[in-house]
């Protein structure tokens, strides 16, 4: 009988460590995940605005959609090619449709000759602009070698209007 209960409370003593709890894969995972995505905004004079990635992730809870290997072309209403670029990622607002792009972001304005580069831009579809963070430096390059750059930058690539709140320099040829 002692050696029964010895066995027993050995039994019911033992307990095998396995180390730590694995991390969770994933934090905030997806809905659903595509790939080779396309999403257009289509603007209120008929233009619109198509944002394709190589793969989306869709969190329905927080409506929004990120898009990996983002290449975006903003298109006039007769179907002109104005604007095209890239970006590593975009978040967009699936109830505004304003997209956030990080990561290498390059904008081409195609009648411009005109490349915006920066660490990451958020484009706001009611007002049509793009804008950066406080402390980004935001790059404008022309093929004549105009070069602006500058920190708070708000541009409308429709109307071709641009502004450094902060820190602007560059090299102005005409």
């Amino acid at each position: 009988m002692l050696l029964i209960s010895v066995l027993l409370l050995t039994a019911v003593s033992c307990r095998f460590d396995y180390g730590e709890d694995p991390p969770s894969e994933i934090e905030d995972p997806p809905d659903f995940i595509l790939r080779s995505v396309v999403y257009e905004v289509h603007m209120s004079d008929r233009s619109k605005v198509v944002f394709e990635g190589e793969k989306a992730e869709f969190r329905e809870g927080k409506n929004l959609s990120t898009l990996y290997e983002v290449q975006f072309y903003q298109y006039s209403r007769d179907g002109e090619l104005l604007t095209h670029g890239e970006a590593d990622e975009g978040e967009i607002d699936l109830n505004t449709e304003d997209a956030l792009l990080t990561g290498n972001v390059t904008v081409i304005a195609v009648d411009e000759d005109m490349t915006i580069t920066a660490p990451r831009l958020q484009w706001e579809r009611e007002s049509e602009t793009l804008s950066s963070a406080p402390s980004d430096i935001v790059t404008i390059e022309q093929s004549d070698g105009t070069m602006m750059q500058g920190k708070q930058f708000i541009g409308d690539l429709y109307r071709r209007t641009f502004e450094f709140a902060e820190d602007a320099e560059g090299v102005l040829y005409e």
